[in-house]
């Protein structure tokens, strides 16, 4: 990577809902797919990228919103490896629906039988959501009854919103859910994770191997076909932490000690797990899986050309996890 880095405009991927995946529609006999992207891509002023910038960027004259159509490759498949039946037990899926009519898919967290933990930018706009827990092929549409899964109804009033989001520099990009019901931690489906100590807030997580897990790891064709029936597979990915210079030299100023960068080495970056859901890694020899991250931002084609993505810092924020979620980290 050049020492040197000249000022370069980049499209930077919000990654809400599945992060590449389609928007859901209904029809009266079955799922369409319809290949868009459920949220918005933005143009980030100031950001940077190494002296000669990789093709995936994409030069913008001005800041504005906009919701782009999706060119579907069926050849690439971003990585990621289907996981085993229990493997992640603190990973839900939020089904979230919006005013206009649109609908997507986040990941979030388990940290107590009330509280679920995700990102600010999932929950921005959302006009209702349903929580998914226990399942690790989601059908679609989702019927609790007949697929086994916990579902749970949540509305705006049942966010809490980090007071400091910055949705145009997603900074603070964390929130939690307060759920309206509990779940039922007795399952072996269905377990919380563990938030970093006060003794290892501070721990420098460079070098560390993480794994990343949610329902929209896949690339453009993530869906695996069951009849009429669509269903998202649960899927992870490794890879390493890396220090924040590496993404300053992508994204700029954007970068801040609250965020985590991680490589994106063979393909394998925030574009493998839905926004919101967890970054983890191994404290104490791999007896303590600890949740270091939330899945926040990448690049417009990171997912494909190896370009680091971006990851809330729990640490960071523990004061405000304890004080609104009332758990012992």
């Amino acid at each position: 990577m050049p020492s040197s880095i000249t000022p370069y405009r980049v499209f930077i991927l919000v990654l809400l809902g599945i992060s590449i995946c389609p928007i859901i529609t209904k029809t009266a006999t079955t799922t369409v797919r319809r290949r868009a992207i459920g949220t918005f891509w933005t143009t980030i002023r100031n950001a940077s990228s190494p002296s000669a910038p990789p093709s995936s960027f994409v030069s913008a004259s001005s800041s504005f919103l906009y919701r782009p159509t999706l060119v579907v490759d069926r050849s690439k498949v971003a990585g990621g490896t289907i996981a085993d039946k229990e493997q992640f037990p603190y990973l839900v899926a939020i089904l979230l629906s919006f005013g206009d009519g649109s609908e997507t898919l986040c990941g979030g967290s388990i940290l107590s039988e009330r509280f679920i933990l995700t990102a600010a930018h999932c929950l921005y706009g959302m006009q209702e959501a349903t929580i998914v827990a226990g399942l690790n092929s989601i059908p679609l549409p989702v019927d609790g009854g007949s697929s086994g899964a916990v579902t749970i109804t949540i509305k705006p009033t049942n966010v809490i919103m980090h007071p400091g989001y910055d949705p145009v520099d997603i900074l603070n990009d964390i929130a939690l859910i307060h759920l309206p019901l509990p779940l039922p931690l007795h399952s072996p489906r269905i377990q919380t994770i563990r938030l970093p100590g006060w003794s290892n807030a501070y721990t420098d997580l460079t070098g560390y191997d993480s794994i990343v897990s949610g329902w929209g790891i896949q690339s453009n064709d993530d869906f695996a076909e069951a009849g009429d029936e669509a269903r998202l597979d649960l899927r992870y990915a490794n890879n390493a932490i890396v220090p924040n210079d590496i993404c300053r030299r992508v994204y700029g100023a954007l970068i801040r000690n609250q965020q985590i960068c991680v490589s994106g080495e063979g393909g394998r970056n925030p574009c493998q797990g839905d926004s919101g859901g967890p970054l983890t890694v191994e404290f104490d020899g791999g007896q303590r899986l600890t949740q270091v991250g939330i899945v926040s931002y990448g690049s417009i084609r990171g997912c494909e050309k190896g370009i680091p993505g971006v990851y809330t810092r729990v640490s960071s924020y523990m004061e405000w996890i304890v004080y609104h979620a009332g758990i012992t980290p």
